[in-house]
């Protein structure tokens, strides 16, 4: 297995918090890491105060020590990024673990969505908006105009470019200098959804050249790794130098020299057009609801489109999978398997379950049926709870819907309550049924080729559509709808029936997992 099960072939640091730094383009044939002849060394840098670098000062970010400049009493990070006096405040147990991932869902943007407002001030609305599209057509995040919604980001006009890292909570600004374009919008709109700076990365020195001697003094904790500022954190892969976060080689010159170059000590081009394909992977790897098992290998789903990303690799043999707003569960080589959806670090979270195929969440614990017994696992600790008696032996699926779990035995659908393992039986006529999920209060089921859905309380079924679908079809639900891989298409189903065709490719797949990123 690869280091850490690999997100293979992605590049990004995962701080300790759920920040990634953006990803990699493929390598050129000379071996210099995301060139392109479209990209350019004069793009202007995104700060927030233009030559104004301020006062060096320390702080804790996430429990750890930081360098940053204090700007007319405002706490600059990396030149663009703005933290607030609460993430200053350096209290130990706001301190974040990267392995642990207790706290992975709290800066991300809840259920994939941004609300946002554009200040009347802000000339050129429509470069803002030309950003946000392009986002929303390549990611899983979704921008709606604020109404009376919390949290939520401004985009307002300033002397420079600013914004914070994630989701913070209450109101937050995405600030535009004069002149700005798409491009700058779509650099701080990175910040704001979880990005840092790509030269931040640990291996940055196998690529590029710091040349410290060029920057002035007070901007030079700019250039730090984030292992040299404390923050844990994560690589993989190489750098992205065609990443919309990557800063030009100019970046904090106080000489007009490069303060940036390749090892080979030649200037290189950055560019403010689009995000770069790994970009797009990275959010899509934060971002994502949906997860395929395909051959040997892991993939995070954009739902919206139905592309791709790896994220794992030596998953052959899964017998089943589930998933929460943090993690993967899979049952694998005797093992049941934790796995971090955002930095691809895998734990053992229990022992002994070879032959387990049933598997559901149902508040913060893992339900499974192992030799025919109902088992509640501690996601935490691993430590099972036998729930009911050995009466499940011919289970054939499991899902959690409307505060019950839904057990299909032999011919049967039986309601259980998770607590006491006390069942009722709902309906008859389940036999053989392997795929079940569970949408708005009903759970939904393929049988005999054609999709049903049933509701749970009292057992009334419906045929759903009357396309054919193959016995070996996978499907999930979230958000108001089923996601169902049928041979090599996969495909959105929404809740009267209508389905949409999303990506082709899926040969193989043998599970689909999907949860609400809503937390």
């Amino acid at each position: 297995m690869k280091r850490i099960y690999v997100l293979a072939r992605i590049s990004f640091v995962l701080l300790t918090s759920i920040y990634l730094i953006s990803c990699k383009n493929i390598e050129d044939q000379n071996g210099e890491p995301g060139i392109s002849p479209n990209l350019s060394d004069n793009i202007k840098t995104e700060e927030a105060y233009p030559g104004d670098y301020g006062i060096l000062k320390k702080g804790k970010l996430f429990g750890q020590t930081i360098s940053y400049s204090e700007v007319y009493g405002r706490a600059v990070f990396e030149g663009d990024i703005i933290l607030t006096p609460d993430q200053l405040a350096g209290e130990a147990s706001k301190a974040r673990e990267a392995a642990t991932g207790t706290s992975l869902s709290t800066e991300r943007w809840t259920n994939n969505t941004v609300y946002y407002t554009i200040d009347r001030a802000l000339s050129n609305k429509d470069l803002v908006q030309q950003a946000i599209t392009h986002v929303q057509n390549n990611t899983p995040l979704k921008f709606v105009l604020r109404t009376t919604q919390a949290n939520y980001v401004t985009f307002t006009p300033a002397r420079g470019f600013s914004s914070s890292v994630g989701m913070i909570g209450g109101q937050q600004f995405i600030e535009l200098g004069g002149g700005f374009t798409a491009g700058n919008v779509l650099h701080e709109i990175g910040h704001t959804v979880g990005l840092f700076h790509e030269h931040t990365r640990t291996d940055r020195d196998q690529f590029i050249n710091i040349n410290l001697a060029n920057v002035a003094p007070a901007a030079q904790h700019n250039f730090q790794t984030y292992q040299a500022k404390g923050l844990a954190g994560f690589d993989f892969d190489v750098m992205d130098i065609g990443s919309v976060m990557m800063l030009d080689p100019y970046a904090y010159s106080n000489n007009g020299k490069a303060t940036m170059t390749l090892a080979n000590g030649k200037i290189f081009g950055v560019q403010r057009d689009h995000l770069s394909t790994q970009d797009i992977r990275c959010i899509t790897v934060m971002y994502a609801n949906l997860y395929v098992t395909l051959n040997d290998r892991l993939y995070a789903v954009n739902a919206s489109n139905g592309l791709k990303t790896e994220i794992g690799s030596a998953w052959g043999g899964t017998e089943a999978v589930t998933s929460d707003a943090n993690f993967i569960y899979a049952v694998r080589v005797d093992n049941i398997w934790k796995t971090n959806k955002f930095n691809g670090k895998v734990t053992a979270l229990a022992h002994d379950y070879s032959g387990t195929k049933q598997m559901a969440m149902y508040k913060g614990d893992l339900y499974v049926i192992k030799n025919g017994n109902l088992l509640r696992i501690n996601t935490t600790t691993g430590v099972s709870t036998n729930v009911g008696g050995q009466i499940w032996l011919p289970a054939t699926s499991m899902s959690a819907c409307y505060g019950f779990l839904y057990i299909v035995s032999g011919d049967v659908l039986y309601r259980v309550t998770p607590e006491t393992g006390v069942y009722v039986a709902v309906a008859s006529g389940y036999l053989g049924v392997k795929e079940t999920a569970a949408i708005n209060q009903t759970l939904w089921f393929l049988t005999k080729t054609f999709l049903f859905k049933i509701y749970p309380m009292n057992g009334y079924s419906a045929q759903v559509d009357y396309n054919s679908w193959a016995n070996s079809a996978q499907l999930t639900g979230f958000d108001g709808n089923i996601y169902v891989i049928n041979g090599d298409y996969l495909y959105r189903v929404d809740n009267e029936g209508y389905r949409t065709y999303l990506s082709a490719g899926w040969n193989g797949a043998s599970h689909i997992t999907a949860n609400d990123n809503i937390h």
